[in-house]
């Protein structure tokens, strides 16, 4: 363990502890690139770092301009070491086996200091490291560059992959984590993962682990660009960017619940049947991207308080009761607001000496972040316990089949269904400032009872009228 966080054992402590209240624990992992190390004479100056320059510019440096080769000698005749990964594993294996002394697109090297920092060892040979510059996010930048200069791993090379397989197989054995988030996982080739999942998960199983939780960040809001992770890089699930998109436009921007209809119906694109989506973490906003109460507050400032509350309110309750599996960002049942993304989304329940978080006007309460916000009964912490035991108390809201009833290309109703073998259940959200009725026809017949706490609506069989930013569950007896 880093020590700024304690020891193995005090790990092992808190992994024992919240397995013993029912708690997993998910570790945030990365193999996509390391600490920044790794310096290039042609832009931070000499390898003796007499003349190292700051925030130099390192401009990434292509496969076509700069291709990898082999200087002859042990490894035989020059080869090209480009090598395009189409996903086929251990396709490259034959040619990373002959490399021995590689030419780069710059000329890296460390200092002296800095030499044996990375743990384990092996981390520390630059031939572990594709050395072509800083990332613009564009085309093969992305995969192949440095991450805004942190040093990118030669992920192709069948010694990274199996070496990052033992890493992640230790904290498995050794802790008996339960799961993990795996970083900016588009930055790194289909191949590597088709390989990294699957082991691990049979690691987890042979551990006794029979459920390892293992999904990817992918940044990218579309369903067509996440699927490619599940369906071709074999993971089991992704970070599901579409739907945060989906909701900030209904709840945020005030389009039509149309959007959360042309979100589902591409389900199918995870498997041919949409049975992985279940599986998808959901969210409203992260420590990356900001807070939705952020997202709130610039697009609608003139928004009263009470009605910033209610849309982050029925955010939550998509949250929940639609398909996938809810993440709540800490700090958002305290109400939260943010200044914007990464750093400034960032803030710290406990009292916090930050001037940039504690100027900030928090949602549902007078404190700020300055006072502890271990508030239960703040409306959002409320709010949410609520939802959660809702989500908990039926299991179909969990992993029961989403059908759509009805949407709308304006602010208004969406209306759908989660059913199982032995529940159905119909939830009506309203994402307009205004009261909707809808005559619910194309149910089935029978008496259905709300379950949520009244929010003034009525029931009169399935002719349903809702307040403005509000919802409704109701439950088939």
């Amino acid at each position: 363990m880093d020590p700024h966080f304690g020891t193995n054992a005090d790990l092992k402590a808190l992994v024992e502890e919240a397995h013993s209240r029912n708690i997993k624990v998910i570790f945030d992992i990365i193999t996509n690139h390391t600490a920044d190390v790794i310096r290039y004479e042609e832009c931070h100056g000499t390898a003796a770092g007499t003349q190292v320059v700051e925030n130099p510019n390192c401009n990434y440096r292509s496969k076509a301009d700069y291709p990898y080769s082999t200087r002859g000698g042990k490894g035989g005749p020059a080869i090209n070491a480009g090598f395009i990964d189409d996903g086929v594993v251990g396709q490259t294996q034959e040619n990373f086996n002959r490399l021995t002394d590689l030419d780069y697109a710059f000329t890296p090297y460390v200092l002296d200091a800095e030499k044996t920092v990375k743990i384990p060892a092996w981390l520390n040979n630059l031939k572990y490291y594709h050395n072509r510059g800083d990332s613009t996010f564009q085309g093969e930048s992305s995969q192949f560059g440095d991450f805004a200069g942190l040093d990118d791993l030669f992920t192709e090379n069948p010694d990274v992959v199996a070496g990052f397989i033992d890493i992640y197989k230790h904290w498995i054995s050794e802790f008996k984590i339960d799961g993990f988030r795996i970083d900016t996982v588009k930055h790194v080739n289909d191949s590597f993962w088709q390989q990294l999942s699957p082991a691990l998960i049979e690691h987890a199983k042979n551990e006794g682990i029979e459920h390892f939780y293992i999904f990817g960040e992918v940044y990218d809001p579309s369903p067509k660009n996440l699927s490619h992770f599940t369906r071709v890089a074999k993971l089991p699930a992704v970070l599901d960017f579409g739907f945060q998109s989906a909701v900030a436009q209904v709840l945020v921007e005030n389009k039509g619940t149309n959007v959360l209809r042309d979100l589902f119906v591409q389900d199918t694109l995870y498997t041919g049947d949409g049975s992985s989506a279940l599986t998808l973490p959901t969210f409203l906003d992260n420590h990356d991207m900001g807070r939705f109460a952020m997202m709130m507050n610039r697009a609608l400032p003139d928004a009263s308080g009470e009605e910033k509350l209610k849309r982050v309110m029925l955010g939550q309750a998509l949250l929940f009761f639609t398909r996938g599996v809810p993440v709540i960002y800490s700090g958002d049942e305290q109400g939260f607001t943010g200044d914007g993304n990464d750093q400034d989304a960032r803030e710290d329940m406990f009292p916090s000496q930050v001037a940039v978080y504690n100027d900030n006007i928090l949602l549902g309460t007078d404190l700020t972040t300055a006072d502890s916000n271990f508030d239960d009964s703040h409306p959002l912490y409320r709010e949410i316990a609520a939802l959660s035991a809702l989500y908990r108390a039926h299991p179909a809201l969990r992993n029961g089949q989403q059908v759509e009833i009805s949407s709308s290309d304006a602010p208004g109703l969406y209306v759908f269904t989660r059913t199982s073998a032995n529940e159905a259940y119909l939830l009506v959200f309203n994402s307009s400032t205004d009261a909707q009725a809808m005559d619910v026809a194309a149910m089935p017949d029978g008496e259905w009872r709300q379950v949520n706490s009244p929010v003034t609506t009525e029931s009169n069989g399935l002719k349903l009228s809702i307040d403005g930013l509000s919802y409704a569950v109701y439950k088939k007896d």
